[in-house]
């Protein structure tokens, strides 16, 4: 299957089953991204990077410091191709609960990536997209995100900046 036509199918999914739930909340009064609260995240897929394809595993937590302002830490692994790549990444992130349905949310991060036998590279970035309830504590993103490579070199790369969708699944607990 074509990463495209996967990421097209999984965003259907994320926009059905979201939808079914939509509006769920944690209790009454309470939001999912409260401050006080962690955020548990996994996500799977796949990915390409210089013609070769990866499968794509990732794990994260984050804080909320204050009522929808959520501190977190990510990590990465794309395997199944050379070189093996490894993704850490920290940022914060602003989720706007005001809406029933969906929660809009923007971010920041840094990022740096660890490459068997390559140099590492660093990065920023911006993320944005929205959340939708899958009841109870558990929500989707489907988003968007903008990354650019620090101390890049365009002749080993061909783009020193890249965009790409973002699907995840969160646990608020």
């Amino acid at each position: 299957m074509k990463p495209r036509f996967g990421i097209l199918l999984m965003g259907m999914f994320v926009c059905l089953v979201g939808s079914s739930h939509a509006g769920a909340s944690v209790s009454a009064g309470k939001s999912l991204f409260d401050a006080g609260r962690w955020r548990g995240s996994f996500s799977v897929g796949s990915g390409q990077s210089a013609g070769d394809t990866y499968m794509v595993a990732g794990l994260g937590v984050g804080y909320f410091i204050a009522n929808g302002l959520e501190a977190g830490f990510d990590g990465e692994a794309w395997i199944g191709a050379s070189p093996q790549t490894y993704k850490l990444t920290p940022g914060l992130r602003y989720v706007y609960s005001g809406f029933e349905k969906f929660w809009p949310y923007v971010g920041a991060f840094y990022r740096r990536t660890f490459y068997e036998g390559w140099d590492d590279l660093n990065s920023y970035g911006a993320r944005y997209g929205a959340y939708m309830s899958l009841g109870g504590n558990a929500y989707a993103g489907l988003g968007g995100v903008y990354e650019k490579l620090l101390d890049c070199n365009e002749s080993v790369y061909s783009s020193c900046t890249s965009t790409y969708p973002e699907i995840t699944f969160s646990l608020s607990f």
